[in-house]
């Protein structure tokens, strides 16, 4: 007696129409794609006053955009300078350290700088070439 047979060549017809059938009746959703605002071309003016403050600090003394100032004024003088500037971008002061600079003094400056919240920007060199 043969054994049984089982026709496998059938149950594959099936399983395709069955693929077949889950393809048909799937839906799918689309996604939302994300709304981005397109900056605008027109260039923006720029105020005198966007100047960022430079300090360069030595052991001669400090100065505030080229301007001599004693330590104790230079906190009074930030917070004026960075009253109406409210974003953390806009309140960046730039310090450049020269001339044997003592840790008393770049410490002073640092805490005048930071007492009304402003960001200090440490730079090897102002307005120049990088050092090489």
């Amino acid at each position: 007696m043969p054994a049984p047979h089982i026709p496998f060549i059938s149950l594959a017809d099936i399983a395709w129409q069955v693929i077949i059938f889950f393809f048909m009746s799937a839906s799918f959703t689309k996604l939302d794609a994300f709304k981005i605002d397109s900056p605008s071309s027109a260039p923006q003016a720029t105020a005198q006053d966007d100047k960022v403050p430079t300090i360069v600090a030595s052991e001669k003394g400090v100065k505030l955009d080229d301007q001599p100032i004693s330590l104790g004024r230079l906190k009074d003088v930030l917070i004026e300078r960075l009253k109406d500037k409210k974003k953390p971008g806009d309140r960046i002061v730039m310090v450049e350290g020269k001339d044997n600079l003592t840790l008393q003094t770049h410490t002073e400056v640092m805490y005048a700088i930071t007492q009304d919240g402003a960001t200090p920007a440490i730079s090897d060199e102002v307005g120049g070439s990088p050092h090489k």
